[in-house]
C-alpha cells in the first residue's frame, strides 16, 4: 500500500513503511501491540 511516501508532513517522527507493515494483523488491538512493541526497540533500527 505504499504509495511512495515514507515520512508524514503532519507528524514528521511518524515512520509510515514501519507503521504498514502491521496492516495485516487479524485485529487493530494486535496491529497496535504489535506497532508498540516496535517503537520500544532501539529506534535507530527504524
Amino acid at each position: 500500500m505504499n504509495r511512495g511516501i515514507s515520512a508524514s508532513e503532519v507528524l514528521p517522527g511518524l515512520d509510515l513503511d514501519l507503521l504498514t507493515t502491521f496492516l495485516d494483523r487479524p485485529t487493530t488491538f494486535e496491529a497496535i501491540r504489535a506497532y508498540r512493541a516496535a517503537l520500544r526497540t532501539d529506534p535507530n533500527d527504524h
